[in-house]
């Protein structure tokens, strides 16, 4: 284990941090929130940031070289310590505020791993006849709520990446560890020689898409009285780091059908593996066309929404006037599907009270996610098809056990290393996911509560970071405040679980992961 370059990546990444909170600093003089309570929320950890982080990466590097290891590490601590550190702005800003007087610390964090992991789970909840969320919008705390979504598109891509991108001396040659820790997905490739130009090309892809989507929805003020340049920002950067948080209770639920079906579109993109954008650019069309995973991708949301449509649309129409109209109904439900599948959790309606079939198609949906490669969550549609042409092989081999079958993605057979991989990571998913959801249930059956479906749902959402569960308490007009501390901290782990794949968290526990051997 190389000691040294750990903890100097890790002050590259206090540094970095430091950086970002002087973004939502510059937003509270924009809007004339100039109290020294939220100036010092921004500017106190910024500075704390700062000054850890020259101490932490001071001088150069004499081998800045490191492996598998120390990547993960890194990953691992980075992302525990940019939790910790996001909460600050939190705790500082709200203070002696007395609508938010109930949150805790634990709360906080809870917020703050939510914002980072782009889950979107939110412990801000009704009180005194309105919410939190429209309580701070409306009295002076809109750069909190601005910060609180820029941890989405901080984390969508990745804190380590975005180092890779902007200080690539940091990482060297051995960068390729930190994206494989970081990144989402069974496998990372470079798209071009250079690891760091490779982090770059990323950035400059999430940030045009982006910048694309604050532009279009800053197109909708002019029609749309509930939309400015602050909710184009706050959902733009909500949707490019498929989390979820809004300026509003009321999600997207806000706003009229131009917003929704922009809002649709750019989630549905963020979804879509970066490297399909890279061979777009590249004019690598044949790459495109030969991915299985888009094609899976694509198709199985647009049978989904067809299907969910005229399930609404004929079993509700009777029941609730806004499911009279079928086009809006193909724009809600369409919305839900995207929202769900790529893990942003954004709602315009509440989809708890749909027809059981149409939540049982969500979960599932939940439950693959996105593409790898991309900021959705979620099981990721390459893992799921792996897994599915694993058993149908298996199922070859039996009938016929002198036979020669390979596993084949995108028309080339997948490495055995893969295999195991991708076998490995859904046994410790589904170990994690059981146990959880047993934690969860005993915590509520101890507090009186027999709920099932609240317990499941509520690790499902965690770990997948897909922030709205089907329970109503939790879902879409739900929050997760009513949790005890123990499982808060529990759902926080399974966020970061998530949002890592797992194994940076989960092999910070194991001494080997810290031996001086290679």
């Amino acid at each position: 284990m190389n000691y040294k370059v750990v903890i100097h990546t890790l002050g590259q990444l206090l540094k970095a941090l430091s950086v970002i909170l002087i973004f939502p600093f510059i937003v509270a003089l924009i809007e004339s929130e100039f109290s020294v309570q939220i100036l010092l929320a921004f500017l106190g950890p910024s500075a704390l940031c700062l000054g850890l982080g020259f101490i932490l990466a001071h001088g150069k590097l004499k081998d800045s070289t490191f492996y598998t290891r120390e990547g993960i590490v890194i990953v691992g601590f980075g992302w525990i310590i940019i939790s910790l550190v996001g909460m600050l702005p939190f705790i500082i800003a709200t203070a002696g505020v007395e609508e938010l007087s109930d949150l805790s610390v634990i709360d906080w964090f809870f917020e703050s791993v939510s914002g980072f992991s782009t889950t979107g789970a939110s412990i801000l909840h009704p009180v005194s006849g309105s919410h939190q969320i429209d309580i701070m919008y409306e009295t002076g705390y809109k750069s909190v709520l601005f910060w609180r979504s820029l941890t989405h598109w901080v984390g969508g891509m990745g804190v380590l990446i975005f180092i890779l991108a902007v200080i690539p001396s940091s990482a060297g040659a051995s960068g390729i560890h930190l994206m494989q820790a970081e990144s989402t997905g069974p496998t990372i490739d470079k798209l071009v020689s250079k690891m760091s130009s490779t982090a770059r090309i990323l950035y400059l892809m999430y940030a045009a898409l982006t910048v694309l989507e604050i532009i279009l929805l800053s197109l909708a003020s002019i029609f749309d009285s509930k939309m400015n340049i602050f909710h184009a920002f706050v959902l733009s950067m909500g949707t490019a780091g498929t989390g979820g948080f809004a300026a509003s209770s009321s999600s997207l639920g806000l706003y009229g059908p131009y917003v929704k079906i922009v809002v649709t579109v750019f989630m549905l993109l963020f979804g879509v593996n970066f490297n399909i954008y890279f061979c777009l650019l590249a004019k690598k069309f044949k790459d495109i066309l030969q991915s299985e995973e888009l094609r899976f991708y694509l198709g199985f949301i647009i049978v989904a929404i067809f299907s969910m449509t005229l399930i609404v649309f004929y079993s509700m129409k009777d029941v609730f006037a806004e499911y009279s109209s079928f086009g809006d109904v193909a724009i809600d439900v369409s919305f839900t599907a995207v929202s769900l599948t790529t893990s942003t959790g954004y709602a315009t309606k509440d989809f708890t009270i749909w027809p059981d079939i149409c939540r049982y198609m969500l979960l599932l949906m939940m439950f693959i996610g996105a593409c790898a490669g991309s900021t959705g969550g979620g099981f990721k549609c390459s893992r799921f098809l792996l897994l599915v042409k694993i058993a149908l092989v298996r199922c070859y081999k039996v009938i016929n056990p002198r036979g020669v079958y390979s596993v084949k993605m995108d028309g080339k057979r997948v490495a055995d290393e893969t295999i195991q991989g991708v076998s490995g990571y859904f046994a410790i998913y589904i170990l994690i996911l059981l146990l959880s959801i047993l934690f969860v249930a005993i915590d509520l059956s101890v507090r009186g509560i027999s709920d099932l479906v609240t317990a499941f749902s509520s690790v499902l959402t965690c770990l997948n970071n897909i922030g709205p569960g089907m329970a109503p308490a939790i879902g879409p007009s739900g929050t997760f405040f009513g949790f005890s501390i123990p499982i808060k901290l529990l759902l926080s782990v399974l966020m970061l679980l998530g949002r890592l794949e797992i194994y940076p968290i989960l092999m910070l526990f194991f001494p080997k992961t810290y031996s001086r051997g290679i």
